[in-house]
């Protein structure tokens, strides 16, 4: 009787012993898991990337570490606005076959520069709020380039500044245009850009 309530108690002890030992393995676990998803995420926001459709194909430029394939700079005006510009390179297929995507924004006033502008007009002199963009790509020795970078070849034009860290200096939104090489007559169809956590440079 006494062996059969040992045998009870140790069955009833063990148990509890593995109960324990699974509940903290478990809430290791989940720390882990927590942990790493911090970690990603810290990496994500530290990650400054352009991406866009051009004619249907995918552009894609990034910065991690000191890359500098997509960067941004302000410069401050002596009449108290601004020009923004924003470049990225697609590198995909090969470094001395560059595709760039590049586009300016102006406005009146910094200080009252903010989340949700929205630049949609061409701007005919950069002097003027509004936006202007151009396309570039490298397609080797033997074919040259393309692209069109004329004001009068833009023709549709669309920034928005969806979030300005004047803090941490780092710029994030959305871009469409579109526009017509005078040279060869090929149109180019920049959609769905965006750019996100892109560093940018005050200059006065």
């Amino acid at each position: 009787m006494k062996l059969k309530r040992l045998k009870f108690i140790g069955i009833l002890f063990f148990s509890f012993f593995l109960l324990i030992a699974n509940t903290s393995c478990t809430s290791l676990i989940e720390d882990e898991v927590d942990k790493q998803k911090e970690e990603e995420e810290e990496e994500e926001e530290g990650v400054a990337t352009m991406t866009a459709q051009v004619n249907g194909e995918a552009f894609e430029s990034y910065i991690i570490g000191d890359g500098e394939s997509v960067s941004a700079t302000i410069n401050i005006v002596s009449t108290g606005g601004y020009l923004g510009a924003i470049s990225g390179f697609d590198f995909t297929i090969g470094l001395k076959r560059p595709k760039a995507i590049i586009f300016y924004f102006i406005g009146d006033d910094y200080e009252t520069l903010s989340n949700g502008e929205i630049y949609n007009t061409i701007t005919p002199d950069f002097l003027s709020r509004g936006a202007y963009a151009w396309y570039n790509q490298n397609n080797g020795e033997e074919e040259g380039n393309e692209g069109f970078g004329d004001n009068k070849e833009l023709e549709e034009v669309y920034v928005k500044i969806s979030s300005i860290d004047k803090e941490k200096m780092l710029l994030s939104g959305e871009f469409n245009y579109k526009g017509t090489s005078s040279v060869t007559g090929k149109k180019y169809a920049i959609t769905n850009g965006k750019f996100s956590n892109v560093p940018f440079e005050l200059e006065e």
